[in-house]
């Protein structure tokens, strides 16, 4: 059906000049043939991890190397930055193993939900490539969760922890970056100063009066 989503995507960036994007799941991505008319390569990314029990993180982050290199590899082949446009674990053992499974049965675990969390921003979160992800699920009611909850919302739980402090981290380098690019800014625009006025000029003719620039 590749023909008939070029049509779609040729037919709506008729009428609309914004980005747009296509959620290809975990396993099937590498076989869209129409990334290049679209901005991102969108994953829904439940990679499965790990199908060891309650394994470390550490061990999760190895669980993610084999997916690491594979979107790396893809990405120097289409040019496209990646998008997770779902991920996310629901709070019980099979997470790592099944992420896409639902948190039906058996006694909640927050603290693996965690580590999961845990182990995707030590590994993808900071990649070059990575444009940012969509979090499945985040609920509108505030006190959803909760450490007796299973299901994929990470909200009251020690996986928002995970969140809010690689989300302060990244925002602090944001900043950084910012202010250090303002300074740069701010001295390029100084030394590039300059006026038509040859008194003003550091080549001005011989003879001309020199003055100071108020």
């Amino acid at each position: 059906r590749e023909t008939e989503w070029r049509n779609l995507i040729s037919s709506t960036k008729s009428t609309y000049s914004g980005k747009l994007v296509y959620a290809a799941n975990w396993d099937n991505f590498k076989n869209i043939k129409f990334w290049d008319e679209l901005d991102y390569v969108c994953i829904d990314a439940y990679f499965p991890l790990t199908y060891k029990f309650s394994p470390s993180v550490e061990e999760l982050k190895a669980g993610w190397d084999k997916w690491k290199n594979e979107i790396e590899d893809f990405h120097s082949r289409v040019n496209k930055p990646i998008m997770f446009t779902e991920i996310g674990y629901a709070s019980t053992q099979h997470a790592p193993s099944e992420p896409w499974k639902g948190g039906f049965g058996g006694n909640a675990d927050p603290e693996i939900q965690a580590k999961c969390y845990q182990a995707f921003f030590e590994t993808i979160w900071n990649q070059s490539w990575f444009a940012g992800a969509y979090w499945w699920k985040w609920d509108t009611n505030t006190r959803a969760g909760g450490k007796n909850n299973r299901q994929f919302t990470p909200q009251n739980k020690p996986a928002q922890d995970v969140i809010e402090k690689n989300y302060k981290k990244a925002r602090m380098v944001d900043q950084k970056l910012l202010r250090e690019t303002s300074s740069k800014k701010a001295a390029l625009s100084t030394q590039g100063t300059q006026t038509t006025d040859p008194r003003f000029s550091k080549e001005a003719p011989e003879g001309a009066p020199i003055q100071k620039q108020e």
